[in-house]
């Protein structure tokens, strides 16, 4: 007993938030095998890093320029134009790299666990063939698709939007 409170093994298991096998299961639940469940698994996993990540920029204004752009007349569009559209280029880029790393994770979990078809599925029958030149073979192209994904990603806004990322 600790400060008037109790404490047991089973209380902080009860209170702990659902785990990702938890998530898992409940898709499972819902929309039996196939290939919703890894769409559902990246849509519940990544709106809501994608929405905190969006959010921290939009809070992190300055202020000093927005009064500036009130004091010469600027309205409120001129405000979202020109102050916050342009501190979301860096969010909008963390989010597409974020959002597609953890969104492929979850994608090859979810058919791992309950699919029929896809590059996880190819993965866990390998695996339990104990076919290690697959599992490497498919961990290289999971491999290779993110780096042409990040240089690709990179490569977009360097070109169209590098006035706005050095601003940081």
């Amino acid at each position: 007993m600790l400060d008037g409170y109790t404490h047991s093994p089973n209380s902080c298991i009860k209170y702990q938030a659902p785990t990702l096998q938890c998530i898992i299961i409940i898709f499972l639940l819902l929309s039996g095998i196939g290939s919703s469940v890894p769409i559902m698994m990246v849509a519940s996993l990544t709106i809501s890093t994608v929405f905190i990540n969006t959010s921290n920029a939009l809070l992190k204004k300055n202020l000093q320029l927005e009064q500036v752009i009130k004091v010469f007349g600027g309205t409120k569009k001129d405000i979202i134009k020109d102050l916050y559209l342009p501190s979301l280029i860096p969010a909008t880029r963390s989010n597409i790299t974020l959002g597609m790393g953890l969104g492929l994770k979850v994608v090859v979990l979810g058919e791992f666990i309950g699919s029929q078809d896809g590059l996880g599925y190819l993965l866990n029958v390998a695996k339990i063939y104990f076919q290690m030149d697959k599992v490497f073979f498919y961990l290289i192209i999971l491999l290779l698709f993110m780096v042409i994904f990040e240089l690709v990603v990179n490569l977009f806004f360097i070109l169209f939007f590098q006035k706005y990322l050095l601003s940081e």
